[in-house]
């Protein structure tokens, strides 16, 4: 790497993993498992493919050879020299009520700027002086997204972004970066389960990605004919349906994803925030086939009704919470009896188990055989009629609806009592 190009020839600039040959990197590789089985807990700290560099860069500059022992000792030294971090990430389709908002010590939500001269022209006055704000309120301040970019060439694009959350991150920046789109994508879910869009709105999404889509265009579809060059039945669907922003509710609900993150020492805020992340899944249908979509919001119902980590008895929980909430009167509207409850809660379970442990799990998606008969544990039958895609699509709705309802209520409970924990497991009893 550092020998001087050949005269009359240029070289290029590359990091010195670029000259690690096949067996060098079988080398590398094997110091990094040598560390992960010797010290788990320095492993622990930075991302595997960064630490394999690191490896790399160490025993460059050692002036002799060196043991694990000491290797490790200076990586932990760089792991504590690192830190902590202001990062910026682009929440895209969310409009804000008031410029910057401040969601925790460590957390501000902060308006995108409209961008490009041509934007700021045509929207005058819409620009404001929020920097100042977020300085007061983090201490520091960093470059401001835009929704509109212009390239080189004078083209624009509207990326989508209308804000971005700043947060403080500690450790190493290889687990920084997705330590805060992580917190970004539970603040999301938990936002949906307290504040859902209304009809034609879309939830945010990480604006990393861009732009990020917005007009839905619907699939086409006709009747058949054999050997017609010319139709005779007309094409339908089609459509183009322009979607709009999230409108992101008071400030006041804006926090409370963020003070469940601060009480993660809590069983009831884990919980909160694994079920609201698991529920936002569930509900993107049209990204998510529906044996994923099951398995989803199976795993919501389990992260908020498990009574401790790998503790046992979540479903019945479930159905002592749902009970006690009450989740379930406002489904009398939609025609569901008692008996409805009981009998879609049962069928989705069998669903549930097709799709999380059957080699079957595609049939749930592609459509199940209604002749069929799917063997269950304990010599039990179910009916295809029972996995066809319409009938667990239709159990699936009232489960959605009871388990973001329940979400919401406990959020609200949980936070209004400071996070407690007994307080939380007396709502199971």
């Amino acid at each position: 790497m550092e020998a001087p190009p050949k005269p009359g020839e240029a070289k290029p600039i590359l990091p010195l993993t670029e000259y690690l040959a096949e067996e060098d990197w079988r080398r590398v590789w094997e110091v990094v498992r040598a560390i992960r089985r010797e010290h788990a807990a320095l492993f622990a700290r930075f991302p595997e493919v960064t630490l394999a560099g690191l490896v790399v860069d160490e025993l460059a500059g050692a002036d002799e050879a060196t043991t694990l022992d000491r290797l490790a000792a200076r990586l932990r030294e760089l792991a504590d020299s690192e830190g902590p971090w202001l990062v910026s990430t682009p929440l895209a389709q969310i409009t804000l009520p008031e410029p910057a908002i401040k969601l925790a010590d460590d957390a501000v939500l902060w308006r995108a700027e409209l961008g490009t001269e041509w934007m700021e022209e045509r929207f005058a006055g819409s620009e404001d002086n929020s920097e100042f704000d977020l300085h007061r309120m983090l201490g520091d301040r960093i470059s401001r997204p835009t929704r509109w970019v212009k390239f080189s060439d004078d083209s624009r694009v509207d990326t989508r972004r209308g804000a971005t959350l700043l947060t403080v991150e500690e450790g190493v920046i290889g687990l920084a970066l997705p330590r805060a789109r992580a917190r970004a994508q539970y603040a999301v879910a938990v936002w949906s389960a307290l504040s859902p869009p209304e009809e034609r709105q879309l939830l945010p999404e990480l604006g990393i990605w861009v732009p990020q889509p917005h007009l839905q265009w619907r699939q086409r579809y006709k009747l058949r004919e054999h050997d017609a060059w010319i139709a005779r039945e007309r094409t339908r669907g089609g459509g183009i349906y322009h979607w709009g922003d999230y409108p992101a509710p008071e400030s006041d609900l804006l926090r409370i994803p963020f003070e469940a993150m601060a009480a993660l020492d809590h069983h009831c805020a884990q919980a909160l925030l694994s079920a609201s992340l698991a529920l936002l899944q569930s509900s993107r249908a049209s990204r998510s086939p529906l044996s994923e979509q099951l398995r989803n919001l199976h795993a919501a119902i389990e992260a908020l009704c498990e009574p401790a980590p790998g503790a046992p008895g979540a479903h019945r929980r479930w159905r002592r919470l749902a009970d006690r909430l009450g989740v379930w009167g406002e489904l009398a509207k939609r025609g569901y009896g008692e008996a409805d409850v009981d009998a879609f809660q049962q069928r989705l379970n069998v669903a549930r188990n097709v799709a999380t442990h059957g080699s079957d799990a595609a049939l749930l998606d592609l459509g199940y055989p209604a002749d069929a008969e799917r063997a269950l544990p304990g010599g039990r039958q179910a009916s295809g009629e029972d996995l066809a895609f319409s009938a667990v699509n239709a159990d699936l709705a009232p489960v959605r609806f009871a388990v973001r309802f329940a979400i919401r209520e406990l959020l609200h409970r949980a936070r209004r009592s400071g996070w407690d924990d007994a307080e939380f497991e007396r709502e199971f009893a």
